[in-house]
């Protein structure tokens, strides 16, 4: 597990994946703005939350406790990392099926004001440049975890789930 140092905290954090020995949260998977992951323990990342480092996690003092909890979305239905084999667990919700395997956008690329594509990061940490059309198509496939696309007034719109799509980190395209 990487450990963060006071000098790496200049960039605020996207929590994508829990991971769980059992049934006890042990650590989160955090991804920065310009889409590198890594695995982080449960109690730095309360802190980093505290100190409202986190985009998609609040957290607050509770009776000498740090207690987090998702904004715009449920920690508890974020994908899940098997702490002892390291392989994603494929749990299933009665509402509907987690995402797991799948891509967050964490990034947008701009062309002068438009946007021209995302950067996506799979639970991995792995990030990819794709054009905005690659991103919707997945998006319509359910294959991105915080975005979803939709037709409105004939033109396909993708929308953020979880996160509001304009307030993530830019890219100039060069």
């Amino acid at each position: 597990m990487t450990e963060f140092s006071g000098t790496e905290l200049r960039d605020r954090y996207t929590v994508t994946a829990r991971y769980m020995d059992g049934v006890k949260v042990t650590a989160y998977h955090l991804v920065d703005a310009y889409g590198n992951g890594r695995k982080v323990d449960r109690n730095v990342v309360a802190q980093l939350a505290l100190d409202k480092l986190i985009l998609n996690v609040s957290a607050q003092m509770y009776n000498n406790n740090i207690v987090i909890k998702g904004i715009k979305c449920k920690l508890t239905d974020l994908p899940v990392i098997d702490e002892i084999s390291g392989k994603i667990k494929g749990e299933q919700d009665n509402k509907s099926k987690q995402n797991v395997g799948k891509y967050s956008i964490i990034a947008r690329i701009l062309l002068g004001k438009s946007i021209y594509g995302y950067v996506l990061s799979n639970v991995n940490g792995d990030k990819k440049k794709v054009s905005r059309d690659v991103v919707l198509n997945l998006a319509r496939d359910g294959k991105i975890i915080n975005a979803r696309a939709q037709l409105y007034g004939g033109k396909m719109l993708l929308r953020g789930v979880g996160v509001e799509l304009a307030q993530l980190p830019t890219i100039k395209a060069q």
